[in-house]
């Protein structure tokens, strides 16, 4: 869904009691994990997520998406752009 919390644990890596408000998606936490693990993703697709490790770290202030969809079924239901450019 679009604007569900999460909260994440990860001593001595994460920083304790950090909010973001950054919009991440659901699809980042895969990629991020394979990213972190250094697992293997096949290569013969494309991957909506990204890897948000850097957000996560206080590295990055910027969510990396410029477009988020939302899809309820077979619907598009919402869609979130923030320009790269902007200071929201």
């Amino acid at each position: 869904g679009i604007r569900v919390p999460t909260c994440l644990k990860w001593p001595g890596y994460l920083g304790p009691n950090k909010v973001i408000t950054e919009p991440t998606s659901l699809m980042d936490l895969m990629i991020t994990a394979a990213h972190i693990t250094g697992g293997y993703l096949p290569d013969d697709r494309i991957y909506d997520g990204k890897n948000i490790l850097p957000l996560l770290q206080g590295k990055d202030k910027r969510s990396p998406h410029e477009f988020l969809f939302h899809h309820s079924g077979t619907f598009l239901d919402a869609i979130r752009y923030i320009p790269r450019n902007s200071e929201f």
